[in-house]
């Protein structure tokens, strides 16, 4: 359209980006989650019908069929009949939860698979009790329906996902960034906190102690601030972790092959930093989740364990993990520049070999600043130019 208004520039802060970004990606997923929303109302009904219809085959007094189970008596079917009622409801009652997750895209994913597990159970149960659906073959068509009709409505569901994927990886992209320029943003407060005297003559000048004191102090400032910012995403690292330490000792057990899974829960900074371990650590927790939530192995709080299990499907538990990485460089950036600093402040007697330290230490800080700066620049270029493709939205972050 050649006369269309442009859109409208909106101006944020490093700060703002996050809720920003969080406040577009739930508009852009109104229509996702509405449709969503239906779908997994549809499926409820259709488990209600499920449910209806299993407790009509469990009231049902008629003869079982044993032409096909001839080494099986009428008794022991009809017996077996009440076990897989049971059984139907065990299967109904464990997945009535809702997911809550603030993320929208995460939520509906989780309910997915949540319903997904509960199609794959009943089959599984099916296959245990083959002999009373033989037996009843001609009594269990509206059971066989209201399956069916669920097993559609996850299918439907599945694809919807599926479809809205690429904007949930816009998504986590850039709040991948954000992270990122934070942490650029508290480093680059520290070279510039180390270069901020001026520089001329300084190798014809004995610098005061209380110059270099000032400039430490900074420097330790914001490294005090790099490092809590680390222990805090440490803090939250173990809280996704430690839920699933026990569980992993006694699935440790379990396995015939030997697992690092132990290792990924107890260590998580140090193993978990490439895909192969990541992809190792999310194949085993699926696997343990999935012997929890069948009950197969007894924990303390199901609960807290899938939500962990979640925290690490999901990639929230990768995403604190690179940040961490990133405010650990950035720790090990800083300490080296107070390295510096403090060998400056040791040798303030002789003025000449102190200026020359402090010249040099000021000269790469400058340096480092200039390049901190430039992928500040380049994070700001990428991010506006993501949310111009992705959301439609021209924004200029300062």
């Amino acid at each position: 359209m050649l006369f269309r208004k442009p859109a409208a520039e909106i101006t944020l802060s490093i700060d703002q980006l996050a809720g920003y970004l969080q406040e577009r990606f739930d508009a852009k997923m109104a229509g996702f989650a509405g449709e969503c929303s239906e779908l997994l109302e549809r499926a409820s009904r259709y488990k209600a019908d499920f449910a209806s219809a299993c407790e009509s085959f469990g009231s049902l007094t008629a003869e079982p069929d044993l032409e096909y189970t001839p080494n099986a008596s009428a008794s022991f079917v009809k017996e077996s009949k009440s076990a897989y009622i049971k059984s139907m409801r065990a299967l109904l009652a464990k997945h009535e939860k809702r997911a809550d997750d603030a993320n929208v895209y995460s939520r509906y994913k989780v309910e997915q698979e949540e319903l997904e597990a509960f199609i794959g159970e009943v089959l599984h149960a099916n296959g245990q009790f083959g002999l009373v659906l033989t037996a009843y073959s001609n009594d269990i068509e509206r059971l066989r329906r209201a399956f069916t009709t669920i097993e559609r409505a996850n299918v439907s569901l599945k694809r919807v996902i599926a479809a809205h994927e690429p904007d949930y990886e816009d998504y986590a992209s850039l709040s991948d960034e954000i992270e990122k320029l934070k942490i650029l943003t508290l480093e680059l407060a520290a070279l510039n906190a180390a270069s901020a005297a001026p520089v001329a003559n300084l190798a014809m000048q004995k610098p005061e102690n209380s110059d270099l004191a000032a400039k430490l102090a900074a420097e330790r400032a914001a490294l005090k601030d790099v490092v809590d910012h680390a222990s805090n995403l440490e803090k939250e690292i173990a809280a996704i972790l430690l839920p699933l330490e026990r569980p992993a000792r006694k699935y440790a057990h379990s396995q015939v092959k030997k697992s690092r899974l132990l290792e990924y829960i107890t260590k998580p900074t140090s193993t978990l930093v490439d895909k192969e371990s990541r992809s190792d650590l999310l194949e085993a927790v699926k696997k343990m989740g999935a012997e929890v939530d069948a009950g197969k192995m007894q924990v303390k709080s199901m609960e807290r364990v899938l939500g962990s299990v979640d925290a690490i499907k999901d990639g929230s538990l990768f995403r604190l993990l690179d940040e961490h990485r990133l405010a650990r460089e950035a720790a090990a950036r800083i300490s080296a520049g107070i390295t510096e600093l403090e060998r400056a402040e040791s040798s303030a007697k002789s003025s000449e070999a102190q200026a020359k330290a402090v010249e040099r230490s000021r000269e790469e800080a400058q340096q480092r600043a200039g390049t901190v700066e430039h992928e500040m620049q380049r994070l700001r270029q990428l991010m506006q130019q993501q949310f111009l493709d992705c959301y439609g939205t021209r924004v200029r972050i300062v």
